[in-house]
């Protein structure tokens, strides 16, 4: 029997079952995969209805889905579901895998009612990133991340403020300026009728920071680190365009081994100048060079 990592599953779902031919899918796998192992997080618990006994309906949980993890890269899954096929229900092998990319169902899984032929896709698809892939990815998760934690801090902004009542005033104050011979106007840092919310000034500060950090990746700086489960990084340098792997933490760049600590506190998506940001659980874009702490 193939060890099934169980861990992650919140206290609500520790109790529900696994479906009864998962066990056994799953270690026809690990037989042509030796080097994966595998693990269930909330994701992979389903809620099903059955009758009991008595003839009441009741609910159940079931872990149907397997994820599937190599070097600590989680490369796909399996998965065993219901679909309606010749004129009835029945059980399919599901093989799950960012190298699928269909355009109906589920667009990451492939399914079949053939142990056989889903152990074939199993070889075929569920296989880890080379470089150049995981360079793509950790480069596009970053840079997409920070541009919309950019879009979003601009509309907090654009909704804190009177847009109305500022565009009055400034049109005619400019109209007043053109009429004097001046190029520029003064408006007023204090004015309250142009604030909605008393956070404007906080959603303005955070905007600033997100900006920088979007000012290093346009000026090819920085890092964007992915983390795995067996403790290994892969590390993105903007500078250069290139990535490496590292099998430990002491192995990391200088730079990233100070600031890394920080990001065990910070929230996701919380942005640090100084530091960077925590875009997803196991991806960070971290700023690099020397440390600068402001007084």
């Amino acid at each position: 029997m193939v060890y099934i990592d169980k861990t992650n599953l919140k206290q609500k779902h520790k109790d529900a079952e696994m479906h009864p031919n998962l066990s056994a899918y799953v270690t026809e796998v690990a037989l042509i995969k030796p080097t994966c192992d595998f693990f269930v997080n909330d994701e992979c618990v389903q809620t099903g209805w059955r009758r009991d006994d008595s003839g009441n309906t009741q609910d159940y949980k079931q872990i149907y889905r397997v994820n599937v993890r190599e070097d600590g890269e989680t490369i796909g899954f399996l998965s065993i579901v219901r679909q309606y096929r010749n004129g009835a229900n029945e059980d399919v092998f599901g093989v799950g895998s960012f190298r699928i990319n269909k355009s109906r169902g589920r667009g990451d899984e492939t399914t079949t009612k053939h142990l056989k032929v889903a152990l074939r896709n199993v070889k075929k698809l569920m296989v880890g990133r080379d470089y150049t892939e995981l360079a793509d990815l950790i480069k596009d998760s970053v840079a997409n991340s920070i541009h919309s934690l950019i879009h979003h801090a601009k509309n907090h902004i654009k909704w804190g403020i009177e847009q109305e009542e500022l565009a009055l005033d400034y049109a005619l104050l400019a109209y007043h300026a053109r009429n004097n011979g001046m190029d520029s106007v003064v408006l007023p840092a204090n004015e309250k009728k142009y604030s909605r919310r008393k956070e404007l000034d906080k959603e303005i500060a955070g905007y600033i920071e997100v900006q920088a950090l979007h000012d290093m990746i346009a000026k090819k700086q920085g890092y964007g680190v992915q983390t795995f489960s067996n403790g290994s990084y892969a590390v993105y340098n903007f500078s250069n365009n290139s990535i490496k792997k590292y099998k430990t933490t002491e192995e990391l760049p200088s730079d990233i081994i100070i600031r890394l600590p920080m990001f065990k506190v910070m929230q996701m998506e919380e942005v640090n100048v100084a530091f960077g940001c925590m875009v997803k659980a196991d991806m960070y874009f971290i700023v690099s060079g020397e440390l600068k702490m402001e007084s």
